[in-house]
């Protein structure tokens, strides 16, 4: 533990806390545990007790640098729009960094002009020194310790309890990880970190992991404590995770889940409580297992993208909830390796951001369409190959099902009615209505058309993911009766849903996987074709608070586990992707604060299997027609 505070050369002073947490005025930070470069030179004239560290700022300059007043306050001013780590109390001691060249040799000291004090006496102490270093390290801010010089994380409050926990990396190996001790999540200073290039388009961009994916050192939780508490730190990232990390992202968290990636109720979590949603008056819901990245992404600034999954639609539903972006990407196109299974027939990982461009830049560098691994389909990835070389992102068609936003509220179907006409003035393309089961009873197999579509997928998607859901986690509970004498805790809706799938027999699942393959074929041969997009409304119906709960745990839990065909079947089953957008806000009266208040309005948007990227450019072209401020939305209570 650190000695008392001890107060800075002015003010906000800083105050030690445990484990090299420190506070400077209202911020606080985290003082990395390695240090990056020692000042071993008695003539850099800046002193730092063991006990405190000193906020230091390093900039690197060569012999054509030009140190005068007006640069350093403008490269100040540039860094603290830049970045959220960097404040003034970096500036108090400045470090001019000259670094050793790439053939050995120390470059020259910069003149440096007298305006360079006078335009930094309003602080009191200010100093500037020249290093000599053997390290070439990042400008940016620093925290001095000693004679060591340690890398800085701001520590940001998670006040939507979107995070499990936030993570740096390990002290004995920087390409593991290690969980902070406490609910503040770290982020690195962005000046760190080079800008983006082709090999690294991600490059510092900040990542939030969901609960049940790798992360090289931390235990995968799955939103279980039972199931944390007997799990290992994991030997490497999920295959998804790490192909992020090899582009560039930096990892600052791991998000909540619902257990086991199922779906609930926030008022069905019993090991953790749900996310909160920042939209509108912060009650709503934020709907289905990747709520956490969803919310995270909703709420603060200071995060880029966040990883989720989708089984049933938990990349859709949050993004509609929360009023951003989330992106389903084609069945099998990214590895699901490394992370905890519903279904590995429906599983897929997918990405939430606040701008299209930014989800397009994610998912651009993530996984590859062409290549096939254990988790694809070889009818899938066959469909794969013959659609790549598929680039226009303007389709031939756009087609609406009907009778899928009958039951929205007005003020939403009106902004639905909206986009469309932006659709058509923006393409050119009229959008046309389609019945499914019109095609179904003239394209399906004969000799089971005579069921209707509802009926013949009424258990199709449940039965699927709930035997394997089951059979999935059946060693998990083995293993932790074995470990402690009992049946590990679960929340009661996973315990409900576990029953339902230890019911289903073998037969019954090679029956649900062949109604998928026959509704895939279908809709793939004649409806989702290359070329053809397809649009649906997108989230609740209506407003849906998080303290809302209906019926009993039977009635209120087949809500979540599948059944009939809701309007997430038609990517969860047909393999293709979906994109969910927000499209525009309504006002409605909350029974929180009784005031009105901006509920985000989302479609979904459905492409051609392959068609991931071209689906993006299609939404984009039409957002763009709409106003450009609907390609980002801002966190917080309202999109725009």
């Amino acid at each position: 533990m650190m000695d008392s505070p001890k107060e800075l050369p002015k003010q906000p002073s800083t105050t030690c806390l445990p484990t090299s947490i420190i506070s400077i005025g209202e911020l606080q930070y985290l003082v990395a545990a390695n240090s990056v470069a020692s000042f071993d030179r008695p003539n850099i004239g800046i002193i730092s007790s063991p006990s405190t560290p000193l906020p230091i700022t390093i900039i690197e300059v060569d012999s054509s640098t030009s140190i005068t007043g007006a640069w350093l306050k403008g490269l100040i001013e540039k860094w603290l729009g830049l970045d959220d780590v960097f404040s003034i109390a970096f500036v108090e001691n400045v470090v001019f960094q000259i670094a050793h060249s790439d053939k050995g040799l120390l470059g020259a000291a910069p003149q440096v002009d007298r305006d360079v004090s006078e335009a930094f006496s309003s602080l009191e102490g200010w100093s500037w020194h020249f290093w000599e270093s053997n390290e070439k390290l990042a400008s940016g801010p620093y925290f001095l310790w000693g004679s060591e010089l340690r890398q800085a994380y701001r520590l940001h409050p998670d006040v939507c309890g979107a995070f499990v926990h936030g993570c740096i990396p390990s002290n004995e190996d920087p390409l593991s990880f290690s969980r902070i001790p406490t609910d503040l999540i770290p982020v690195p200073s962005r000046l760190y970190t080079p800008a983006p290039t082709p090999e690294k388009p991600l490059s510092g961009k900040r990542l939030a992991i969901k609960d049940i994916y790798d992360v090289r050192g931390l235990r995968t939780g799955a939103g279980c404590k039972s199931y944390e508490a007997i799990q290992s730190p994991a030997d490497r990232n999920a295959t998804a995770v790490q192909e992020l990390v090899d582009k560039g992202a930096v990892i600052v968290g791991k998000t909540k889940t619902v257990q086991f990636a199922s779906g609930m109720s926030p008022r069905d979590w019993v090991d953790y409580q749900c996310p909160f949603n920042p939209r509108g008056d912060g009650f709503l819901d934020t709907d289905c297992s990747s709520s956490g990245s969803g919310a995270a992404i909703a709420a603060y600034d200071w995060l880029d993208c966040a990883i989720g999954s989708d089984t049933l639609g938990s990349m859709v539903g949050p993004a509609s909830a929360c009023g951003v972006f989330g992106l389903r990407p084609t069945q099998g196109s990214i590895s699901s390796l490394g992370g905890l299974p519903v279904s590995t027939i429906l599983d897929t990982p997918g990405n939430f951001s606040r701008g299209i461009d930014d989800l397009m830049k994610l998912a651009s560098g993530w996984g590859k369409l062409s290549s096939v691994d254990e988790s694809i389909d070889v009818s899938i990835s066959l469909l794969i190959i013959s659609v790549l070389k598929y680039h226009q992102y303007l389709p031939k068609r756009v087609l609406i099902p009907s009778g899928r936003s009958e039951n929205y509220a007005f003020s939403k179907f009106v902004l639905f009615d909206s986009f469309l006409q932006d659709v058509e003035r923006s393409t050119t393309i009229k959008f046309a209505e389609i019945d499914m089961e019109c095609v179904w009873r003239l394209c399906g197999p004969l000799i089971i058309t005579d069921k209707k579509l509802d009926d013949y997928l009424a258990t199709t998607v449940a039965h699927i993911q709930l035997h394997d859901c089951y059979r999935n986690n059946l060693k998990f509970q083995s293993d932790f009766k074995e470990k402690h004498g009992y049946e590990p805790h679960v929340d009661p809706l996973i315990r409900y849903k576990w029953d339902l799938g230890s019911k289903l027999t073998d037969d019954d699942y090679k029956q649900a996987c062949t109604e998928k393959a026959i509704f895939a074929q279908v809709l793939n041969d004649h409806v989702m074709t290359p070329g053809t997009i397809l649009l649906l409304p997108g989230g609740d119906e209506d407003v849906s608070y998080r303290d809302e709960y209906s019926g009993d745990l039977e009635s209120q839990g087949q809500k979540w586990q599948g059944f009939g065909f809701m309007n997430t079947a038609f990517s969860v089953l047909g393999g293709g992707p979906s994109l969910s957008f927000p499209i525009g806000q309504r006002l409605y009266k909350s029974k929180i604060s009784g005031r009105d208040e901006y509920q985000p309005v989302s479609m979904w948007a459905l492409g051609a299997i392959g068609t991931d990227l071209s689906l993006m450019k299609f939404v984009k072209h039409v957002l763009q027609a709409r106003g450009p401020e609907y390609l980002k939305v801002k966190t917080g209570k309202a999109l725009y």
